[in-house]
């Protein structure tokens, strides 16, 4: 019987240098402190992991690693090196990634450009806010 590998033991996901200008954040809010944190390490020559990507039309949906690019933009770099992870969605099924895309380049996101900065506690009251709309729409 074939076993399916932990996670961590798959082959892990191509790479592949991305401007940041096609990068749209998956992130409504950003912690500053998590961001100069990175910034530090990386001032410092220490390497971070690569952010993980889904290709949606003709950019790259962030899924893991906003902080990482944020940092690397402040910095200066224009192009980051990403892990471009596979997008599953199943037919007839609302993707969330998808949606979350979509209303990203609405909001003007696009290239990490319009994304709110704060603490840890105005990031949670966005988590807040979107729960109460899908808690009005579900009503």
């Amino acid at each position: 019987m074939k076993t399916k590998k932990p996670e961590r033991c798959q082959k892990p996901f191509p790479i592949k240098t991305i401007s940041i200008a096609d990068l749209v954040p998956g992130e409504r809010t950003l912690v500053r402190s998590r961001i100069d944190r990175i910034k530090a390490l990386l001032s410092q020559g220490i390497k971070v992991e690569e952010p993980r990507v889904n290709k949606i039309d003709n950019h790259y949906y962030v899924r893991d690693g906003n902080h990482r690019i944020m940092a690397r933009k402040e910095l200066g770099e224009e192009r980051v090196r990403c892990r471009i992870q596979p997008l599953k969605t199943q037919r007839n099924v609302a993707d969330f990634d998808t949606d979350t895309y979509r209303l990203a380049i609405e909001d003007g996101c696009l290239g990490f450009e319009n994304i709110p900065i704060g603490t840890k506690e105005s990031q949670q009251q966005g988590y807040d806010n979107e729960d109460e709309d899908l808690d009005l729409d579900l009503k």
